[in-house]
């Protein structure tokens, strides 16, 4: 299996209730739709903090990097779901990291 972790950073002057609507009921139903994804989880900060370094981190699931690579880069994530992440977070501060998961409990 293989996780990608993104963290996000709201556009400026959106506020956490904005962020938070736009990703949950736009966004995030796009992205359910890659070819190949698993799972996908969304984890969005509580309250209104003005600056946050992160204000939300989205975690995917592929078979495998290959299926990963496939979906992101597919036409459908290049025309609907990528372009659409300048609606409502700093592209040029999206973190991604594919990690090793280890559950220790």
């Amino acid at each position: 299996m293989f996780k990608a972790i993104f963290a996000l950073r709201r556009k400026p002057g959106m506020s956490q209730a904005e962020f938070r609507d736009f990703w949950l009921n736009d966004h995030a139903p796009k992205v359910a739709k890659i070819p190949g994804l698993r799972k996908y989880v969304v984890d969005i900060a509580r309250g209104e903090e003005a600056d946050r370094r992160v204000d939300g981190y989205a975690t995917v699931w592929f078979d495998d990097q290959a299926a990963f690579q496939a979906g992101f880069g597919g036409d459908y994530a290049r025309t609907e779901v990528l372009p659409n992440n300048a609606n409502f977070n700093r592209m040029d501060e999206i973190l991604t990291l594919d990690v090793t998961e280890h559950v220790i409990r």
